[in-house]
């Protein structure tokens, strides 16, 4: 079972479970583990995170992302510019995730998290809630009507 994540300087990340990790506490130099059948030098280890907390760090690192409204950007000399045309810069204003400095979304994460198709009901909900805006503005537009034509 692996249970960590060990970081190493060159930035590769090795799985390691709770057992290894405890058998890498105070030891230096080259250590055996059995899990990954290679041993390592304990000096080469930055930092050993959880996988969730690997995952958010490789998130923080990535040059490239996906908005909320599915636009995919990508960092060019610390400016966030679209990824199918890179002269255009994002503006801020409008994307407050890039003016946040916050890890974006992966693409597949965008899909996951953010585009799931509502449910029946929220759709059926949905167009209810469009008809009946229309039905009170085409009611409106009528009455206007009324008003022009009957001179009043």
């Amino acid at each position: 079972m692996t249970g960590y994540v060990a970081i190493t300087f060159d930035g590769d990340e090795l799985s390691v479970t709770a057992k290894e990790l405890q058998g890498l506490a105070g030891q230096s130099g080259l250590v055996f583990i059995k899990s990954l059948n290679e041993a390592i030098h304990t000096s080469a280890i930055k930092r050993v995170v959880t996988p969730e907390k690997a995952a958010a760090l490789r998130r923080a690192k990535s040059n490239h992302g996906t908005l909320h409204d599915g636009t995919a950007v990508v960092r060019r000399f610390g400016l966030w510019c679209n990824a199918s045309n890179p002269e255009v810069a994002m503006d801020v204003r409008y994307y407050p995730e890039l003016a946040k400095d916050t890890p974006l979304l992966s693409d597949d994460e965008w899909r996951r998290e953010v585009l799931p198709m509502p449910t029946t009901q929220e759709r059926r909900q949905r167009y209810d809630e469009m008809c009946s805006g229309t039905s009170l503005a085409l009611e409106a537009a009528d009455v206007e009507v009324k008003k022009l034509t009957s001179g009043v």
